[in-house]
């Protein structure tokens, strides 16, 4: 999300561990799984460090005809922008509840699974 709230494409909630010491641990974790990638050339952007979040929307996945755009085009359909200045100041501090983390999933932004999520390529369960 940009620091505009009168145009955002991407609404997400930062996340946080609740626990003494584990959100170091989880930030460290995940930006040894960043820093692995990048060292390898799997990823285009470096970061210092992941930002743990919630996605909560993205206009990525706006409907088709919401936009009036053929529904077969070779061009991608391009991102409207959303006015989430209402739904920040709303929810600002609202408490989206609690998840145990109980797995690492490694997935394939470009391909959803059959349960509606990105597709794992590999899961790590502990």
């Amino acid at each position: 999300m940009n620091d505009n709230h009168s145009k955002v494409n991407v609404l997400y909630a930062n996340a946080k561990i609740v626990q003494d010491n584990n959100e170091e641990v989880l930030q460290k974790l995940a930006n040894a799984i960043s820093d692995y990638f990048y060292n390898r050339g799997l990823l285009i952007q470096y970061t210092d460090n992941v930002r743990l979040h919630v996605t909560l929307m993205n206009t990525k996945y706006r409907s088709k005809s919401a936009q009036n755009t053929p529904k077969r085009s070779r061009w991608p359909t391009k991102r409207i922008p959303f006015n989430a200045t209402s739904i920040i100041e709303k929810y600002k501090d609202f408490y989206f509840g609690e998840k145990v983390l109980d797995s690492i999933h490694l997935s394939c932004m470009s391909s959803k699974g059959e349960d509606g999520f990105y597709a794992p390529l590999s899961v790590i369960r502990f």
